[in-house]
């Protein structure tokens, strides 16, 4: 136990990797107020980087808000209206690099070539002159409390971009390197959030009961990439990539849709196997509708339960488990159109077979459809599901995301009330 050494590993290839970098930075914040009821807070910070290009090192990013609470200013005393406080900021936020990516450097050092050791450069071609990532964004919020504080509202609303993203750009594996580092794009974000506390229940014997209620979406659009680069590729993976598109929000999945007939249906190919479109499409995006929590706390003389849920709605994924099930037909889904063929002359059981649900494409002598027919070719469980993850027909594996989850289910008893 806790002995660290390579001769406890089996199996593997254990590697050392050491990187630095340093980060050298100054801020300041300061505070105004004014009859305890107006505030305005100033921050500002500037950091010197080592991982950023030479004449770039140094960035600045500050930060303004205010905050009005109109209760106090006007005196109001009501049994209703507890406390009321509107603010409003804008901020910059700054952000530095991975290390090394400003000057060529080798990648790797091993001892694998006839027992001699070399050094390998990296195939990434560095930027020279590369500058810090800033997020630029607004923010307004309302701050109530109703009845005494048993019920308290928090909403925000906030718009945002953020400029000069650090990308690796592909590039040709001709030109001898993978790719490039470069300062590139902007991406917009807006959103919603709400926090709602209310104490539902106060009784004079102790018990409570607390509910704590958050909303948060969020919508975000890819303003622009780097001059000539139409998609950049945020996950690589067949059978769909995850992509940031000019124009789209961020995180579009991107695959082969089904070939469909005008009414909609699947269209099966000769051998009886479904047909994919010719080009890849949008399939869905990562991005939940909005996502929100549900807590609920109880407390009675000490003793005391949480019970938080969690929830996701909308938003789609690329299933890779579901995508192998289907390659490998594992999955119990994989039992549809599966059923025995008579046996052969010699006795013996042929595979199962079934029939797609789809229609065929008539031709004529041109090669142009002139119509459809339903699908009757029966065909063998490989054909029949195999062929989708094979052929990466990619609609078949996006999935909704939604979800509701039991986070957090906690008891527990207070000490300091035997006091």
């Amino acid at each position: 136990m806790g002995a660290y050494h390579v001769s406890n590993a089996q199996d593997i290839r254990p590697f050392n990797n050491l990187s630095e970098r340093e980060i050298q930075s100054l801020y300041f914040m300061g505070q105004l107020a004014y009859k305890n009821y107006l505030f305005l807070d100033v921050t500002g910070r500037n950091d010197w980087s080592s991982t950023l290009g030479t004449g770039n090192n140094s960035f600045f990013y500050p930060s303004v808000s205010l905050g009005w609470a109109f209760t106090d200013a006007f005196e109001i005393s009501s049994n209703i209206l507890t406390f009321g406080k509107l603010r409003a900021s804008w901020a910059q936020v700054g952000n530095d690099s991975d290390p090394y990516l400003t000057r060529n450097n080798y990648a790797s050092y091993t001892t694998s070539y006839n027992g001699q050791g070399y050094a390998s450069m990296s195939r990434v071609i560095p930027a020279f002159d590369l500058k810090n990532e800033l997020t630029e964004s607004m923010e307004f919020g309302v701050d109530i409390r109703l009845f005494d504080n048993r019920i308290g509202l928090d909403v925000t609303y906030y718009d945002g971009s953020t400029k000069n993203q650090i990308l690796p750009v592909q590039l040709p594996t001709s030109s001898g390197y993978s790719s490039v580092v470069i300062n590139a794009g902007e991406i917009r974000n807006s959103g919603l959030e709400i926090v709602l506390n209310a104490n539902i229940v106060r009784l004079e014997n102790g018990f409570n009961w607390n509910l704590g209620f958050n909303y948060a979406r969020n919508r975000s659009e890819v303003v622009e990439l780097a001059p000539g680069i139409e998609t950049f590729v945020l996950v690589d993976h067949f059978p769909n990539d995850i992509e940031a598109r000019p124009g789209n929000p961020f995180g579009d999945i991107i695959g082969y849709k089904y070939k469909r007939s005008p009414d909609g249906r699947k269209i099966v190919n000769s051998s009886g196997g479904y047909v994919r479109e010719a080009e890849q499409s949008v399939l869905g995006n990562i991005t939940p509708d909005w996502v929100g929590g549900l807590n609920n706390s109880f407390s009675y003389k000490g003793f005391f339960m949480n019970v938080l849920i969690d929830f996701v709605q909308g938003g789609e994924l690329s299933s890779e488990t579901k995508y192998r099930m289907t390659a490998a037909g594992t999955a119990l889904f994989t039992e549809e159109g599966r059923r025995p063929q008579d046996t052969d002359d010699n006795g013996n059981q042929l595979p199962y077979v079934g029939v797609l649900d789809g229609v065929v494409e008539v031709l004529d002598g041109n090669g142009n459809v002139t119509g459809y027919t339903e699908n009757t070719l029966a065909v063998d469980g490989q054909t029949y599901w195999a062929n989708r993850a094979w052929s990466g027909i990619g609609e078949e594996f996006v999935m909704d995301a939604s979800y509701i989850t039991l986070r957090e289910l906690m008891l527990g008893y207070n000490l300091a009330q035997a006091y």
